[in-house]
């Protein structure tokens, strides 16, 4: 019968399998290999997308060891009915319109965290558990806050695509949220306004324990919990455990839900003994003993629960000694015999903890010794410390002692599996013993063992950078190149042990917890920084992450004054800093470039307060970089402030010394020019026009290669300005130079100048196509691309920008299929960089959706330019609070080219209201930058008149295109040579559609204007404009023809 029925289920998979293959080659046989390639790049982009968004997830620190762990929670039948109204309540949502409360509270050993793990272990089963988070005191990580609204954000963004997608989206936005200091304003942002956008409708579950034990100094998650939770939909669940402190009980409203374990009560007692009953069958079960059959007679069970005086950890912390005793059964009698009976809990774990360490051999210097330096640095460690770390810090003598010293401690520090695992203490409560209650010697004293971790952390290092590491040196005594151009060399991590990269990340945690170091560190310090400082902050560049200096700095001033760096080590050392700062923005890590300038530039502040001639050009230099720095993140402001103050330094310097330093200020003017160009575009031109004289004056006497590089950095500058004015003709004048420039550099030098050629290059080529010279512009940006594809890897940034480029330059010489290959690289490469950084090249990757949606319209393809433009729009729509006020003008170009692609597929209508939108946009522009704002709300009002007129409504397209003409008047009356050929479509678009509504006179009036621009266009540019006349002209003999047809009507109608 069996061997039937797999016969039978065999045939009929078979079956579904046939059909399935049928169907699917049915299908695929009904597919053109357009169609087939587009369903692959409609896939790619949507797993670009989502590689994008774990990219930015992967952002958000994920606290390891924070989740729950099943072997961690409640003996299968205790504590059953608290399970049971607690996971009613996780179940019950419907019964409030928001986010609910249930505290837990007991005093320590309860058991609470056990009732956590396994309140967490069920909902996971049912699918309810959004996040647990475990708090524990004694672990770097879990002893704060800081990990868990980012670990909760994490989790959430497993429950919906579309929560990933706001998240990932939020982080783009603020690309410091990750590390934010204000965790409200991350739960805000990663946690609340996903929920808002997109409410959940199931129960999710979110499980924190041991309250206390991570928020007792820092409130700003207690204030969460009482402001932020209950903003929170109905459908959200936290459970929270703590122990009934004041500090933290009095940030929870009276009208959430609440338990207390009652210790004393009837089932907790029950639920003790049938813990201990089932502890004592396993040990029976797998001791090595014969034990026999009465070793645990009843009596003695009873006697031992009703002992533990209601604590779940007592118990489990005496079975525990039972269970490694030699002789268990005589442990089992001892420990029932004893009269431990206690006033509170709390004394009561003292006790048991005295009890245990009672047993050690503490009239053993070496066992005292030995327990002093592993408890020591355990407690005050910054992170958990592995076996292995903790022999390796110490000397071998101590080292020894520490290993022997484990074996006696088993029931209160539980052996790892590993030497390379992390060392966790039994319970919070005995770590509060050793620290605050026990005496000596069982007590530890925190600020000494902390001092102490702290002289065993700079010994270990001034060990271990005193070896040769392949890799290092590459911030000393460096210069960087004119261009800047400095990036940190690899170096393996295998070549530090786990103690030396422990004491490279926390060391400054520890010195700063000394208040009177003694003189034996005092030396140790000394030796540090004078001989291997710069080699550790190679290492956290290479390696981990920089660590700012100026806490350690304003250390030293005031408890080590005599250690202060001499002045020559100063210099040095800032120079090193600062040039790890142009690594660290290489590498793509711009915040702690941020903090690595900084600290820079604060160290050449002070030098330069001490000797202003001497330190002036290294301080201003930092305070130049420190500005650039500034503007990569988005502070333009604070950049402008800067740029400033080292502009004002470089102009006294050349005061004082004329022409020698006179290319120093034009470093900084091209800083300057930029920073300028976010606030007026008119002050950024005149100073780079300022810089760009200066070059050229100092040129006259200095021929070498920086500054002929420099002149030609600060024509192409001025170039950029002028194009964005409008100025093209004189952009091209000075692009040309440049380019000329900087291709004598690349012969010379090519690896130097290869970048900064490209970039001019594709200037060029838009200077070229902006004033119609197409075929001159393809040809630029062939040479541009040629160079890119020697070294792609290398010049991975402008190749993709020069492909997307070069597509254009091939559409507007009518090759648009080879446009379509070109673009559909460069987005493919754009895609590869957003990965990597999305924050950066999402924006880049927009421009060539957009250009591709153009590219791919000129095809015909109007559904596939459609949803191209579409994905260039939400990307914009992403980002535009980052972008600034210049750039996003682009996002107004890709709504009037969204609004084409609508009208192509009628869509007439979503095309008016996208206009709309453009012009609300571009007039909010319009205080800021009133030339183009202006430009393009006259582009949007074009392209609007033509929308209305496509759907019907002549009038209001008449109006429309009225509007585009008074502007582009306005415009063409300052830019004569920009806004000339706008103006005269905007008149031809007027005149069509006052023809259309019968004001054929004022259509005539506005065709005529257009044909006077269009023949001085023509005479100019021929190949470009010749069409658009010959157009209006026949558009100038319909009018006429409609006003001769009016003439002779009102006439007849007068006889």
């Amino acid at each position: 019968m069996r061997r039937e029925l797999q016969q039978v289920l065999n045939l009929f998979e078979l079956d579904i399998n046939l059909s399935i293959q049928f169907d699917v080659s049915r299908i695929l046989g009904s597919l053109t290999p357009e169609d087939i390639s587009n369903i692959i790049e409609d896939v790619n982009r949507k797993l670009g997308n989502r590689i994008v968004i774990n990219s930015n997830l992967d952002k958000l620190l994920y606290t390891e060891g924070a989740s729950w762990n099943k072997h961690r929670a409640c003996l299968q039948g205790t504590r059953q009915p608290v399970i049971d109204e607690i996971m009613a309540w996780t179940r019950d949502s419907g019964s409030t319109n928001t986010a609910e409360i249930f505290l837990l509270t007991g005093v320590a050993g309860s058991g609470k965290t056990s009732l956590a793990h396994s309140i967490a272990q069920q909902c996971s089963e049912e699918g309810t558990l959004l996040t647990s988070f475990f708090f524990q005191r004694g672990t770097a990580g879990l002893n704060e806050p800081k990990g868990l609204v980012t670990t909760l954000a994490r989790d959430l963004a497993r429950v919906s695509p579309a929560i990933a997608e706001t998240i990932a989206f939020a982080i783009e936005d603020d690309p410091a949220l990750p590390t934010a200091r204000s965790l409200s304003h991350q739960f805000q942002r990663l946690v609340i306004e996903p929920l808002e956008a997109h409410p959940i409708q199931q129960p999710r579950v979110v499980v924190i324990d041991a309250l206390e034990e991570g928020c007792s100094d820092d409130v700003d998650f207690l204030f969460i919990l009482r402001d932020d939770i209950p903003r929170l939909q109905a459908a959200i669940r936290v459970f929270v455990t703590s122990r009934p402190d004041n500090d933290i009980m009095r940030y929870f409203s009276s009208d959430i839900r609440r338990h207390s374990i009652d210790i004393t009560g009837r089932n907790n007692r029950a639920d003790i003994l049938h813990y201990i009953r089932h502890r004592l069958d396993e040990i029976d079960s797998h001791s090595p003993f014969n034990l026999g059959s009465d070793w645990r007679q009843e009596d003695l069970v009873i006697s031992l629960a009703e002992k533990s005086e209601g604590l779940f950890i007592w118990a489990s912390f005496v079975v525990r000694e039972i269970e490694r005793s030699m002789s268990p059964e005589d442990t089992l009698r001892v420990i029932s015999s004893t009269n431990t009976t206690s006033p509170s809990p709390g004394k009561k774990m003292d006790g048991l903890y005295a009890a245990i360490l009672r047993r050690c051999n503490w009239d053993d210097v070496g066992f005292r010794n030995g327990y002093s330096l592993l408890m020591g640095a355990l407690i005050v460690s910054k992170t958990p410390l592995s076996i292995s770390a903790v022999q390796q810090l110490h000397r071998a003598s101590d080292a020894r002692l520490i290993e022997r010293v484990m074996s006696a401690l088993g029931s209160i520090l539980p052996n790892p599996s590993g030497p390379s695992r992390p060392l966790q203490l039994i319970h919070s409560s005995f770590r509060e013993f050793i620290t605050l209650r026990a005496d000596p010697p069982y007590s530890i004293d925190e600020k000494f063992h902390s001092q102490r971790l702290a002289h065993l952390c700079l010994q270990t290092l001034n060990e271990a950078l005193a070896t040769d590491i392949p890799g290092v040196g590459y911030l000393v005594d460096v210069e960087p190149s004119f261009d800047e151009s400095l990036s940190a060399t690899i170096i393996s991590p295998e070549r530090l042990s786990d103690a030396a990269w422990y004491a490279c990340r926390f060391w400054i945690d520890h010195v700063l917890d000394m208040k009177s170091p003694s003189h034996e560190f005092a030396e140790l310090f000394k030796t540090f920084i004078s001989l291997h400082l710069i080699r550790w902050v190679e290492l956290v560049v290479a390696l981990g992450r920089y660590r700012e200096w100026s806490p350690v700095w304003n250390w030293m001033k005031d408890r080590l004054p005599a250690v202060l760096m001499d002045i020559e080590f100063e210099i040095k050392f800032s120079q090193s800093i600062h040039c790890a700062s142009i690594c660290l923005s290489s590498m793509g890590r711009r915040r702690e470039a941020l903090e690595s300038i900084r600290d820079a530039t604060s160290i050449r502040r002070a030098l330069f307060a001490r000797d202003r001639s001497r330190f002036l050009l290294t301080f201003s230099s930092s305070l130049d970089m420190l500005s650039r720095r500034l503007s990569d993140l988005g502070y333009h402001d604070d950049a402008l402030t800067y740029s400033q103050e080292a502009v004002a330094l470089r102009r006294e310097l050349v005061k004082e010394f004329s022409h020698v330093h006179s290319l120093d200020l034009v470093k900084v003017l091209m800083t300057h020019s930029n920073c300028l160009n976010y606030t007026s575009a008119q002050k950024a031109l005149e100073t780079i026009q300022e810089a760009s004289l200066l070059c050229q004056e100092a040129l006259k006497t200095n021929k070498t290669p920086e500054c002929q590089w420099l002149y030609a950095k600060c024509l192409y500058t001025v170039s950029l300005r002028l194009s964005e004015q409008g100025q093209e003709q004189d952009a091209l004048d000075k692009v040309q130079e440049a380019v000329n420039l900087f291709r004598q550099h690349y012969q010379a030098s090519p690896s130097l100048s290869e970048s900064t050629l490209v970039l001019s290059l594709n200037h060029l080529s838009n200077c070229w196509s902006n004033l119609g010279e197409f075929d001159d512009a393809l040809e630029v940006m062939q040479e541009a691309v040629d160079i890119c594809r020697k070294r792609p890897n290398a010049f991975r940034v402008e190749l993709a920008m020069s492909l997307n480029n070069i597509s254009s330059r091939y559409n507007d010489t009518g090759d648009s299929q080879q446009a379509l290959t070109m673009v559909k690289e460069a987005n493919d490469r754009y895609r590869s960089l957003a990965k990597l950084y999305p924050s950066v090249f999402n924006i880049e990757l927009a421009t060539v959706l957009n250009n591709q949606s153009n590219i791919l319209s000129a095809l015909g393809r109007t559904d596939d330019a459609l949803a191209s433009v579409e994905e260039c729009v939400q990307l914009y729509r992403r980002y535009l609070s980052r972008l600034p006020s210049r750039r996003k003008f682009e996002f107004t170009k890709a709504l009037n080219n969204l609004s084409t692609c609508l009208s192509a597929t009628g869509r007439g209508e979503r095309a008016c209201d996208v206009l709309d939108e453009a012009i609300k946009f571009n007039e909010s522009l319009s205080a800021q930058h009133p030339i183009e704002a202006k430009s393009e709300l006259a582009m949007s009002f074009t392209n609007l008149s033509s929308t209305l007129g496509d759907v019907g409504q002549k009038a209001r397209a008449s109006e429309a295109a009225q509007c585009a003409a008074g502007l582009y008047r306005d415009l063409a009356s300052g830019y004569p040579d920009s806004y000339q050929a706008q103006l005269a479509t905007a008149l031809y678009n007027s005149s069509e559609y006052q023809s259309a509504i019968g004001q054929h006179s004022r259509a005539l009036e506005a065709i005529e204007e257009a044909i006077t621009i269009y023949k001085e266009l023509a005479e100019e540019l021929p190949a470009v404009h010749s069409k658009d006349l010959k157009d209006a002209l026949m558009l100038e003999s319909q009018c006429k023809e409609h006003l001769a047809r009016g003439t002779l009507e009102t006439l007849r109608l007068t006889d």
